[in-house]
């Protein structure tokens, strides 16, 4: 779940850089505004090695504001999420994406 929401988060925001770009809108402030949407801090959890195929993801898809783990220090990739927890992923990924969108209207 954390790879398929970090592919949705990259995807909306390549359309963004695309559409800016071509209406020669991505000036250093729009470029600015967008990394402040994206956290720069690195979780540390403890059940996720760097070496793990998903490592990446996992600290994307905390960067992103979408999942955060069961806990400050363990992330559980291999449990089942419960439908609860999936509504608020949800959730998430639209604010994600309504934060891309106001943006885009900011610009033009």
């Amino acid at each position: 779940i954390a790879t398929l929401c970090v592919r949705i988060c990259e995807f909306i925001i390549e359309a963004l850089q695309i559409a800016l770009k071509a209406c020669n809108k991505l000036a250093v402030s729009q470029r600015d505004e967008l990394s402040k949407i994206i956290n720069t801090n690195k979780p540390d959890y403890l059940d996720v090695n760097k070496t793990d195929w998903f490592a990446d993801m996992v600290v994307k898809v905390y960067q992103y504001g979408i999942m955060e783990g069961v806990s400050p220090n363990v992330f559980e990739p291999t449990r089942f999420v419960n439908r609860a927890e999936i509504a608020v992923i949800i959730n998430r990924l639209t604010k994600f994406l309504d934060i891309k969108n106001n943006l885009l209207v900011e610009i033009f």
